[in-house]
């Protein structure tokens, strides 16, 4: 079964190229997922994707959201998810390297086990397990401002496969997990940002977050996690994308 755990989590709101993580040690052929929630000083700063290293281990870009920070109208953000599996990680610290300076950065580092551990042509160890990845932010209505985001997954691969999910909403305010999920981090700033990160070990088919009393930009992006074997879908009952 799929079982998910937190290694670290964090933020920083010191202006800079960088955001660096606690020392961490991951389990051999666990898969790892690195999710950072980065705002730039302005819109032409802002970088969807980033570079990453840490544990000797390979990263790879998994998914990756734009929210309109709506701070000031020269401000954006960017979740992004990166993935790696080792058969000898070492351990350290993760790094996320940016061109330009971003104002602020949060994260959270997250360990899975019970996945597909194959390597399949063409793919690196552990990316089996990454079944697919659903988003919902920017365009998408993202910068119409909410107190909840959600999306709709429509059908798994197995009824044995699990789910985590990464919420990003721009307020300093915490973030309940939706019905079926457990959260696992949940990182706010004074600078007005909130990352959260949430799983289920069996299908979610509408996964959300939500906050109570601040209306605030959002993105969501959902991972389905396959387990060995996974032969035969089942599907959402109410089929659509989105709600």
């Amino acid at each position: 079964a799929i079982a998910a755990t937190l290694l670290t989590s964090g933020s920083s709101l010191t202006n800079d190229t960088t955001d660096t993580s606690a020392s961490i040690t991951p389990t051999a052929n666990a898969l790892v997922l690195a999710f950072n929630l980065h705002v730039a000083t302005a819109a032409a700063g802002l970088e969807h994707g980033s570079t990453l290293v840490g544990n000797s281990m390979e990263w790879v870009p998994v998914a990756g959201s734009l929210v309109d920070a709506g701070n000031t109208p020269n401000e954006l953000a960017a979740l992004t998810v990166w993935a790696a599996q080792d058969s000898a990680p070492t351990a350290g610290t993760l790094v996320w390297s940016f061109v330009s300076t971003q104002a602020n950065g949060s994260w959270a580092v997250v360990q899975v086990t019970g996945h597909d551990t194959t390597t399949p042509l063409y793919m690196l160890p552990g990316l089996a397990a990454i079944r697919r990845a659903a988003i919902r932010g920017y365009p998408d209505g993202s910068t119409v401002a909410g107190t909840s985001v959600e999306l709709g997954m429509g059908s798994f691969r197995s009824a044995s496969n699990g789910i985590i999910v990464a919420a990003a909403h721009l307020v300093n305010e915490g973030t309940a997990p939706g019905a079926g999920l457990t959260e696992l981090a949940d990182v706010t700033t004074t600078e007005g940002t909130a990352l959260e990160i949430s799983w289920a070990a069996a299908p979610v088919y509408r996964p959300s977050a939500s906050w109570v009393t601040s209306t605030a930009n959002r993105a969501l992006i959902a991972i389905e996690l396959a387990v060995p074997s996974n032969t035969s879908f089942v599907a959402d009952p109410v089929a659509d994308l989105y709600t």
